[in-house]
């Protein structure tokens, strides 16, 4: 980036009637410059996607911590009168226990690449008043490297997601994987489980 860029950004999208009636509380904001001089924009539509269910995710591997304690939760669950109901048990508290360590162990990297995108903003909006001293423009490059690392996470969860094991390191045809991992959704969807002994 430049030390003293031409500051100018486009604002707006051009939408259909159709669109602006069916997503009325449709906002444009302009985002970060995280990789570029130019700065991106984004149209939310104003609605909110349902909360997740549990998904055990493949990056939590990478915790020291996580690999280590799972054993522990196992055990910490008495055994029950069959063994489908001991299993049924250990997994039902590991699935709260890894829920607590996930809350207190492990950010989220949403709402982190987030909170990185707002402090990059606060940079900008600062170096649009102001030449950025020193610290600032030091702070905004060890920001965008801490961005990166968490895209690469978020790059193992699609890919954990999609099961496409040919996806390379540094691909991020975000876009398809999401496409692909939203599909199993809805293939892997068990609408009845039946009992044989009723």
């Amino acid at each position: 980036m430049q030390c003293r860029p031409s500051l100018a950004k486009l604002d707006r999208f051009l939408v259909s009637t159709d669109l602006d009636q069916t997503y009325p509380l449709s906002k444009v904001k302009a985002l970060p410059r995280i990789t570029s001089d130019h700065t991106p924009i984004t149209l939310s539509t104003g609605i909110h996607p349902p909360t997740r269910r549990f998904r055990f995710e493949r990056v939590w591997l990478s915790k020291e911590d996580f690999a280590a304690n799972v054993p522990c939760w196992w055990n910490e669950v008495t055994p029950k009168t069959s063994a489908i109901l001991t299993l049924s048990a250990k997994l039902r508290h590991c699935r709260i226990r890894i829920k607590e360590w996930r809350k207190t162990n492990f950010y989220s990297i949403s709402s982190t690449k987030r909170l990185l995108q707002e402090e990059l903003q606060n940079i900008d909006l600062l170096e649009e008043r102001f030449a950025l001293s020193h610290e600032s423009r030091d702070r905004r490059d060890a920001i965008k490297a801490q961005f990166q690392i968490i895209l690469q996470e978020e790059e193992i969860l699609w890919n954990t997601r999609s099961k496409q094991f040919w996806l390379e390191e540094g691909d991020s045809n975000t876009k398809f994987f999401h496409a692909v991992a939203n599909g199993r959704k809805h293939t892997n969807a068990i609408e009845v489980i039946e009992d044989e002994s009723r």
